[in-house]
């Protein structure tokens, strides 16, 4: 089962000493720091929270405390307009505008679920 989510992707120009780009994903509500490449970004989003989030949907009510819908069989993130995913992500960066703007659409392959918690390590 394929989820795909919203990423917005731009220049990290308020603090120069930082990475090069910041991103934000507004379906998981959430800022995934800052990389040297957007792939870069990309990767992060998808092994540090997206592909975790998904593995433990069951387990854990994160997802359908920000608007998912989860069942045995669906996955339906809630659904932004770029517009929607633009303003979010000023709103958490408490920026007026973004400079080299890009939304992508990430998509990944949901893991099957998982059925007891795990350690970080494991």
């Amino acid at each position: 089962m394929n989820v795909t989510v919203k990423v917005v992707v731009f220049k990290n120009t308020n603090r120069p000493h930082r990475k090069f780009y910041c991103s934000y994903c507004p379906e998981l509500r959430y800022f995934f720091g800052t990389g040297d490449t957007i792939e870069e970004v990309l990767e992060m989003i998808k092994a540090k929270s997206l592909l975790w989030e998904l593995g433990y949907r069951i387990l854990s009510n994160n997802l359908q405390r920000r608007g998912w819908i989860i069942s045995e069989n669906s996955i339906i993130p809630p659904k932004f307009t770029n517009d929607e995913a633009v303003e979010l992500t000023k709103k958490l960066y408490k920026l007026s505008q973004l400079e080299y703007l890009k939304i992508i659409e990430l998509n990944v392959e949901a893991p099957t679920p998982r059925t007891k918690w795990r350690k970080l390590s494991d």
